[in-house]
């Protein structure tokens, strides 16, 4: 029997329950699959650790001339509210990433950031 996209949703629940460890916050990530196989990207972190894009976006804020504190907050734009997720260092026009609330995620410049942050 082949493996089907349906199969591998099933599996990567069943591997983020199963992957419960005390002191740890599991994420069980994209997967890439055939017909026999399915590798899943597996991150843990200890319970209350700052994640990777939250500290980069602490960190590059300032050369974009936004504030590292903006990391998390949410903002009006287009009549749907996005939460700043992280941010791509090379993609200098539109370098700000923030998911709506249906789990998409955008990307913005940081003008468009500052102007609906800094209202």
């Amino acid at each position: 029997m082949a493996l089907t996209r349906d199969d591998v949703r099933d599996m990567r629940e069943k591997l983020r329950l199963a992957s419960q460890v005390e002191g740890f916050e599991v994420e069980v990530g994209n997967a890439s699959f055939n017909a026999t196989e399915v590798t899943f990207k597996v991150t843990m972190r200890q319970t209350g650790a700052e994640k990777t894009t939250e500290r980069d976006f602490q960190t590059y804020a300032f050369m974009f001339g936004l504030q590292p504190s903006w990391f998390g907050q949410t903002f009006l734009a287009g009549g749907h509210a996005y939460t700043i997720t992280g941010l791509n260092r090379k993609a200098k026009s539109m370098p700000v990433l923030a998911s709506r609330g249906d789990g998409k995620v955008f990307k913005f410049s940081a003008e468009t950031v500052k102007l609906h942050l800094t209202k």
